[in-house]
């Protein structure tokens, strides 16, 4: 009898240790991902993407002239289907200023986030956000 409770002493402990370091994990990963976003550019957020988008020259000279000035995180929930991976979804504002106008703007997005088990780290799956470049 104690054989097995030690047993699911140890399971329990070796499942919260996962959800901890995938936790510690998404923290880390939505950190870099803003200031990314906010300091780096384009071509670095596209790293945190599970399927990188092939941006034309012509759409990476619009980002280049846009500049971060704000990264909020609104709301955030969690999906944790058996038959797909675990999710995170997260509605963020974020506000930017276009170098050619001087107008801060703002645009909602939401991002999902996908653990892979695999790879053992978080990834972007959702859709580019439209950015409204006026």
């Amino acid at each position: 009898m104690r054989r097995l409770a030690l047993i699911g002493l140890v399971i329990l402990l070796s499942a919260c240790a996962e959800v901890s370091t995938r936790n510690t994990q998404l923290d880390l990963t939505l950190i870099q991902y803003e200031k990314a976003l906010r300091w780096s550019g384009i071509e670095q957020m596209n790293q945190f993407r599970k399927e990188p988008i092939n941006f034309t020259p012509q759409q990476l000279a619009k980002f280049k002239k846009i500049k971060v000035t704000g990264y909020d995180i609104l709301q955030t929930s969690y999906r944790d289907d058996k038959l797909k991976q675990l999710q995170v979804i997260q509605l963020v504002q974020i506000r930017y200023v276009n170098e050619d106008t001087q107008i801060e703007r703002k645009f909602n997005e939401q991002q999902i986030w996908e653990w892979d088990s695999d790879a053992d780290r978080w990834w972007l799956v959702s859709p580019f956000p439209k950015i409204p470049l006026r």
